[in-house]
């Protein structure tokens, strides 16, 4: 698994230091699946019976598994940004512990739309690279953006953008993993 391990070595590498003075930030750009669970729905964090996933093109990784990597990661803060279908999934197994925020760009059963028009993949991918890229959440204007702004910017940028011209799946779409700290 190629692909997968270079997650898994980045975020093992880069996910330890200094609580206190560490960020951070996974960002995907890519497809999301669902795969149903083995031991199906009765379990308590996917009472829907299944695992959303990154979908690599030699790995699907599961939101447990994901999870499960954050959890290895000391950091001040961390940040998940994931730009694929089916991504609010990943929310229940990523963001229940402290210092950690996602950003989602749907919800756990909804597929995303794709920016095609943009050549960004997809949107949440877009309006990230606006907000952080030209500085457009920075609402005070003091050069740093806060995850308030960024959180606005974003909802703002969704609230406001025509859906009714874009499509919501792109098979020739790649995928993009960054992992930053």
């Amino acid at each position: 698994f190629q692909a997968y391990d270079v997650i898994l070595d980045s975020v093992a590498s880069r996910g330890r230091g200094d609580v206190y003075k560490r960020q951070f930030i996974f960002f995907y750009s890519g497809h999301g699946d669902r795969l149903k669970r083995a031991d199906g729905p009765q379990v308590p964090q996917d009472p829907d019976g299944f695992d959303e996933t990154l979908r690599l093109y030699d790995h699907h990784v599961l939101d447990d598994e994901l999870a499960s990597m954050f959890d290895w990661i000391d950091a001040g803060i961390s940040l998940a940004i994931l730009d694929s279908c089916f991504s609010g999934g990943f929310a229940k197994d990523l963001i229940s512990s402290p210092g950690r925020m996602g950003l989602f760009s749907s919800e756990e059963d909804v597929e995303s739309s794709v920016a095609s028009e943009f050549r960004s993949g997809g949107y949440l991918s877009l309006f990230f690279d606006q907000a952080v890229g030209d500085s457009l959440a920075d609402s005070d204007t003091n050069g740093q953006i806060t995850a308030h702004e960024l959180s606005e910017f974003l909802h703002e940028s969704y609230r406001t953008t025509d859906f009714t011209k874009t499509i919501t799946q792109d098979s020739s779409r790649g995928e993009y993993v960054s992992v930053i700290d």
